[in-house]
């Protein structure tokens, strides 16, 4: 844009002068027209007057005609230098200008490249808080997982039991829930040896998982001890749970020959809304009722021995 403005200015110049040229050549010819008028009065004046007066009008005319020149240049010098100067400052305005208008457009140019590190910035920003999101996520579900299992673990357990326990408080409705300890798996374990007794515990949490629906809370509290929230309403169906669960482990014996029966003693408690008690308590109560059909069984298995 500067060489263009330069050239434009030159321009206007050129144009100045050669206007000015056209104004001494005017102012010229207006001298020798005078010349001329003068001429003629001194043919004239030849006629009748004396030879001096004819010096002087000659003399008269060619000063005329110098003055002419010297004014015409002078007027077309000083008007070339007024709007050289005239020039000069639009062409400072023009450069002021130009350099506003680069500038402008190198902020806008800045601008637009910092938007785009900003979108980029903000695009990986929301990318890290997904993963960390998701990263978070994951850490939860580690956290309230039984890694042997898959189950919930204690933590678990008792974080959605402790919430679902609001829930029937408020709808003021009666829950029941399992506690289970295997029979004899130390035995099982130390015969059969360790990894076999893992395998038997995840075969356990499977069992359980397909004997109860998806919506019950199943956790692993820790070693052979298993609980189920909720598996019913009311006392009612205690035997019906019962009869579910003793159904799944003949079936889980008959498929297995690995030389050890499943048997699970269990105890069941009962939540109810008219006589609030909390989580502890009731795994306490359920616990309790396990071991008494845990001595039960024990003794059925010592009279059968005898026999």
């Amino acid at each position: 844009m500067t060489n263009t403005t330069e050239h434009n200015k030159n321009n206007i110049i050129d144009s100045i002068k050669r206007s000015t040229t056209y104004l001494a050549w005017i102012v010229v010819l207006i001298l020798i027209h005078l010349l001329v008028v003068n001429l003629k009065i001194i043919f004239n004046l030849q006629q009748h007057a004396p030879s001096l007066q004819l010096i002087m009008m000659i003399s008269t005319a060619t000063v005329l005609v110098l003055l002419g020149f010297y004014l015409a240049r002078k007027i077309s010098l000083n008007a070339v230098h007024k709007l050289i100067e005239y020039s000069n400052k639009i062409y400072a305005l023009l450069i002021s200008k130009e350099q506003e208008i680069i500038k402008r457009k190198s902020a806008e140019e800045n601008l637009g490249k910092s938007n785009e590190d900003l979108s980029k910035t903000v695009i990986a920003l929301e990318d890290n808080i997904a993963k960390c999101k998701q990263l978070e996520e994951q850490l939860y579900t580690l956290s309230i997982t039984d890694e042997l299992t898959g189950l919930y673990n204690r933590r678990g357990f008792f974080a959605l039991a402790e919430h679902r326990l609001k829930l029937a408080k408020r709808e003021k409705e009666g829950l029941l829930m399992l506690y289970g300890d295997v029979d004899n798996f130390k035995i099982a374990n130390d015969t059969l040896g360790h990894k076999e007794g893992d395998r038997l515990l995840v075969d356990i949490a499977n069992l359980l998982r397909e004997t109860y629906r998806d919506t019950d809370i199943i956790g692993r509290l820790g070693g052979d001890e298993f609980v189920v929230f909720p598996v019913g309403r009311d006392k009612n169906e205690i035997q019906l749970v019962t009869d579910r669960l003793t159904k799944s482990i003949d079936l889980y014996n008959a498929k297995k020959d690995s030389g050890y029966k499943l048997s699970i003693s269990i105890g069941m408690a009962l939540y109810d809304p008219e006589n609030v008690a909390k989580l502890d308590g009731l795994l306490a109560e359920a616990d309790k009722l396990m071991y008494e059909q845990k001595k039960r069984n024990k003794m059925i298995l010592a009279t059968s021995a005898m026999h």
